[in-house]
């Protein structure tokens, strides 16, 4: 299974929504526990430095996250990202 096909089918720190065969989106499964929110961090980051030209990730705004620090974290803070398929 590769890498994104794997990322689709969950993890502790965020939810799957969409189930479309070219795209689906994560989300931060508890917004208000600082340590759920570092680990989606990763997760997404980690996403996004695996585009390889057949999908893009799309770092989603932080759908109205308060702006406190996350300890542990330097810049911005995402709760979401797109993940789309790119036709080829």
């Amino acid at each position: 299974m590769d890498y994104f096909e794997q990322l689709r089918q969950g993890g502790p720190s965020y939810l799957v929504y969409g189930d479309e065969p070219t795209s689906y989106a994560i989300h931060c499964r508890d917004p208000d526990n600082d340590s759920v929110v570092l680990e989606f961090q990763t997760v997404a980051s980690e996403a996004k430095a695996h585009e390889d030209g057949e999908w893009e990730v799309q770092l989603g705004p932080s759908g109205g996250f308060t702006g406190r620090p996350i300890p542990g974290w330097q810049g911005r803070v995402y709760l979401m990202a797109s993940l789309v398929k790119q036709r080829l």
